[in-house]
């Protein structure tokens, strides 16, 4: 069953993750111990796809929303997995730090 993942980056939640996803190139990955989460390696984990914010939404040019679906071994329940927003042509890894680890539903 397809897992949604949805992660919301904010200047005001998060001033260096918000920065570095505006980055060209950069995305946010769900990075996580199994060899399909990346086996804790950003470059080879999932991405999530950046999605519109309305210019008119009261948060717009504040924060970005980057969503995904997961399937298959990806979408594993019970497998532990952070958020990492990764900036390749910079070498910048930006790790949650909000919660130890998060656990698919």
């Amino acid at each position: 069953m397809p897992v949604r993942l949805c992660v919301r980056l904010s200047c005001k939640g998060c001033p260096l993750a918000f920065a570095t996803g505006e980055l060209a190139g950069s995305t946010v990955c769900v990075c996580g111990g199994s060899e399909a989460l990346g086996a804790w390696d950003p470059k080879r984990s999932p991405k999530l796809s950046r999605q519109p914010v309305e210019a008119n939404h009261a948060e717009a040019g504040q924060t970005s929303i980057w969503e995904a679906d997961l399937d298959g071994p990806a979408a594993q329940p019970g497998a532990e997995f952070k958020y990492v927003v990764l900036d390749i042509a910079n070498h910048a890894y930006v790790w949650e730090q909000s919660i130890p680890l998060r656990i698919m539903p």
